[in-house]
């Protein structure tokens, strides 16, 4: 289940957090957790830190909240840990909308409409508490959790869904409250020395306290949450299977009613960039835009080409030479004007465009062996123009000298 995915890497930089862009091989969390039902708990407790991490320093380097954090927007890379996915990647539209589906939505996403002032800011809480008890209840842990530990997350979970009397305002707040491994490593290393130092009557009483205290305190609604998602995951895989063997097409578009359009969600990102009236806010709306843009102009050359709208292909494809900032993007995109232009027979202008695209990316094979074979094609185009234009001179003196033997007979 190990795919390449577009997640994002958080970097300090003094006292900032900056954002970036990565590409990862990894399995996401939905599906690494019906692949593994035991986990180390070391592990776990890291899980739950790292997530953590990604949230605060998200809203630290936007501003504003993740607002997705689902089972499907979080990749499991190996030994690197959990990494949040880019929820405007490119690669990542299909995730996505599958974790818009209302089913989904309904478990993990706070609803939009009931927040107000304070509230506004709980959403990547309360999705942080709804995955913290949706790991809990889906693996177990090895060594198992003490009561405390068991305890102490219940804690977190109930004060980011605001269960608790007094909720967490940011998730700041979290970290302090997160349980540490460290107090039962050392308790089990204790045990395994008394065990192999043949102190075995001590080590028994020390294993009976031990199991006795390492109870895991999972609610029943917890339990009974994680069936209902694990069902509706099944009802939603099934769904894309069918669509896949079907149309594609008609599947985005009932998922684009239900929820809102990738359009209107940029939008009012951007404006909230806007309204913060700051550089980053501005630098966001840029580099985002950007973005977008090239992602745009991509579908719709692929557009216009399939319905064979070969002028506004061609232009489109001239903006992508000039904005695409990947070589092997910018070569694409000159490849497929320099042939467009050339279905047209307008080889000077296809050179004109390789010369370009050259200039960009420095050698392009292709792209060189286009111009030379389009200058070929130049060549022969003159060299008819010219064996045309003597064949016509030939024919005029042709008549020319019948014309004049012509006149000689009737003088005669």
């Amino acid at each position: 289940m190990e795919k390449m995915y577009e997640v994002l890497r958080f970097q300090e930089y003094k006292d900032q957090c900056r954002q970036s862009a990565d590409c990862l091989e990894g399995c996401l969390l939905i599906y690494y957790l019906q692949e593994h039902e035991c986990i180390g708990k070391g592990q776990l407790f890291s899980w739950f830190r790292q997530l953590w991490k990604s949230l605060y320093d998200y809203q630290r380097s936007n501003g504003m909240n993740y607002g997705c954090l689902t089972p499907y927007s979080v990749l499991v890379v190996g030994e690197a840990g959990l990494f949040l996915l880019d929820p405007v990647g490119e690669e990542n539209g299909f995730i996505i909308k599958r974790m818009q589906q209302r089913a989904v939505r309904n478990h993990f996403i706070k609803k939009d409409g009931r927040q107000q002032g304070r509230e506004q800011k709980s959403a990547d809480l309360y999705g942080y508490g709804k995955l913290m008890q949706f790991l809990l209840a889906s693996v177990r842990t090895e060594p198992e959790l003490t009561r405390r530990e068991a305890a102490k997350c219940q804690k977190v979970i109930a004060g980011c869904t605001g269960e608790r009397q007094r909720p967490y305002e940011r998730i700041c707040q979290v970290q302090k409250d997160l349980p540490e491994i460290s107090g039962q490593i050392r308790l089990f290393e204790k045990a395994k020395d008394l065990f192999h130092g043949q102190k075995k009557k001590r080590f028994l009483k020390i294993s009976v306290a031990v199991l006795a205290v390492l109870v895991l305190k999972n609610s029943e609604r917890m339990r009974t949450d994680t069936a209902e998602l694990r069902m509706d995951a099944e009802k939603l895989e099934a769904a894309d299977r069918e669509a896949d063997a079907a149309e594609g097409a008609d599947n985005t578009e009932k998922i684009e009613a239900e929820d809102e359009s990738a359009a209107e969600a940029a939008e009012r990102r951007f404006r909230s960039y806007l309204l913060s009236n700051t550089r980053k806010g501005n630098e966001l709306v840029m580099s985002e835009g950007e973005a977008l843009e090239r992602c745009a102009l991509w579908a719709l050359g692929t557009a216009y080409e399939r319905e064979t709208r070969v002028e506004k292909a061609i232009d489109v494809y001239g903006r992508l030479v000039e904005i695409e900032e990947n070589r092997e993007q910018i070569a694409t995109a000159g490849i497929r004007k320099m042939k467009l232009e050339a279905g047209k027979e307008q080889y000077s202008i296809a050179l004109l465009t390789g010369k370009r695209v050259l200039e960009r990316t420095g050698t392009e094979p292709e792209v060189e062996k286009l111009m030379q074979e389009y200058e070929l094609r130049i060549q022969e185009q003159e060299s008819g123009v010219q064996n045309g234009q003597s064949r016509e001179e030939q024919k005029k003196e042709e008549q020319k000298q019948e014309g004049e033997i012509n006149e000689q007979n009737v003088d005669k």
